[in-house]
């Protein structure tokens, strides 16, 4: 193997285990973006009820309502009287037991209650945090008997996403690492393979910045092709997988919440990965002993 062959083939390999590395960062990254929306949107998250005293007047009702419907993050309002809780739960529960229609006490036992949708801008913390402010705000009023939102469940829900969210944390760093030294690693052996060219340039008086640039771009130009086949992988994967479970994304009520990336999330990926780039071939550069002083 000769000396440019080898070069195309340690260039061709730091392109792939960076590409690799970058793609595994990126991957984790839409799944939980779509994980989160998932969940928020699928399980209901959007959903409070509050349900009203047995004694609660149709004005206090009403004043209820426009109190309510003014609250932040409060996306519609429907309020179900005792009758149409009654019909809902007996829909419900008809297959189950068949008595279940003849009982006419249920009236006096089902609250009427308020349904309440919330506005879903933002992640699964925050539009938890927007829920329990909501509930606490709710609970203070005086027609309003009890809130319900499955506060254990989500509870639950967000622990088991901080943990995930962790452990993704300590590979994406392990993979950042990996990813610095695989472009550190060309970067240095270009530059101790240039040695003897990089002591003549210096001999004829050429400056360190114009030395240094060759391997600033060859860093930067890494990171970015990485970066790009990176987004083109995932996004085919993406794709493929929106298409082979079509049926199944379709009967969960789910295919109108997922998605890639922003474009603003696109170009900050593409920034992070010239990044990773730069700053590797930078640190080898300056650790470089030169000659000269300039």
């Amino acid at each position: 193997m000769n000396f440019n062959t080898q070069k195309a083939f340690l260039k061709f390999t730091t392109v792939l285990i960076t590409t690799a590395g970058l793609s595994l960062i990126l991957g984790f990254f839409v799944f939980f973006k779509n994980l989160n929306r998932v969940i928020t949107v699928w399980g209901d998250v959007e959903k409070v009820t509050a349900y009203l005293n047995s004694d609660v007047a149709l004005d206090e009702v009403q004043e209820a309502r426009r109190k309510i419907e003014a609250l932040d993050h409060v996306k519609k309002v429907t309020f179900v009287t005792k009758e149409q809780a009654v019909e809902e739960f007996k829909t419900q529960v008809a297959g189950f037991l068949h008595d279940v229609k003849e009982e006419g006490s249920l009236v006096q036992l089902m609250p009427s209650y308020f349904e309440i949708e919330v506005k879903v801008n933002g992640t699964f913390d925050e539009t938890l945090v927007a829920i329990k402010k909501m509930a606490s705000t709710l609970e203070e009023m005086k027609v309003i008997e009890e809130v319900s939102y499955g506060s254990l469940w989500l509870d639950k829900y967000s622990q088991f996403i901080e943990y995930i969210y962790s452990f993704s944390g300590v590979i994406g760093m392990i993979l950042v690492v990996t990813v610095f030294l695989v472009i550190s690693n060309l970067i240095k052996s270009n530059i101790y393979q240039r040695a003897r060219e990089i002591e003549i340039l210096e001999i004829i008086g050429a400056t360190k910045s114009y030395i240094r640039k060759p391997f600033l771009i060859e860093g930067l130009f890494i990171g970015l092709v990485s970066g790009i086949i990176s987004l083109v992988l995932i996004f085919s994967l993406f794709r493929f997988f929106n298409v082979k479970f079509e049926k199944q994304i379709s009967f969960f009520r789910i295919q109108d919440i997922f998605s890639f990336l922003s474009t603003w999330e696109i170009i900050a990926f593409m920034l992070f990965t010239s990044t990773i780039g730069l700053i590797s071939s930078y640190i080898n550069i300056v650790r470089f002993k030169w000659n000269s002083g300039q």
